[in-house]
């Protein structure tokens, strides 16, 4: 089955992103820096540059959190085959991770956080648990 970009409908258009600034200077960012990816000049750059920004955006009123494990994030990865990731280590995974974990519990204070397990739930191959899973963003966001 083939799922409808988000863009297709001009009120999912308007109501999600994808990433946020926030996440990226302090999951994906740090992440680059932990395992000197970044240096440590440029990661203060970005962490300053982020810090002047933020104050002026505007916090988004829900954040939809689509937390799985490291096992669940290693089999998914593996099995999209995608060139850049074939390599990817198990460690940096696991970073990754538990900086989610990390950033949702103090974003949390910020705003509402709905968190959907998908340990469990196929959404590429289980139409039926895509729809639950759209159902359920439905109720939340009006």
């Amino acid at each position: 089955f083939e799922r409808p970009e988000m863009t297709d409908s001009p009120h999912i258009a308007d109501t999600f992103m994808y990433m946020n600034i926030y996440e990226d200077i302090e999951i994906f960012a740090r992440t680059q820096y932990l395992v000197k990816a970044m240096s440590k000049r440029d990661y203060q750059t970005y962490s300053t540059l982020s810090s002047n920004i933020t104050p002026f955006l505007k916090l988004p009123g829900k954040l939809i959190y689509l937390k799985a494990s490291v096992n669940t994030l290693m089999e998914r990865i593996h099995h999209r085959k995608r060139d850049y990731e074939k390599n990817m280590d198990r460690s940096y995974i696991e970073l990754l991770n538990s900086s989610y974990n990390q950033w949702i519990s103090k974003f949390s204070s910020l705003t509402e956080i709905i968190t959907i397990d998908i340990d469990q739930v196929d959404l590429i191959n289980n139409e039926t648990a895509y729809d639950r899973i759209l159902n359920q963003l439905a109720e939340v966001v009006d």
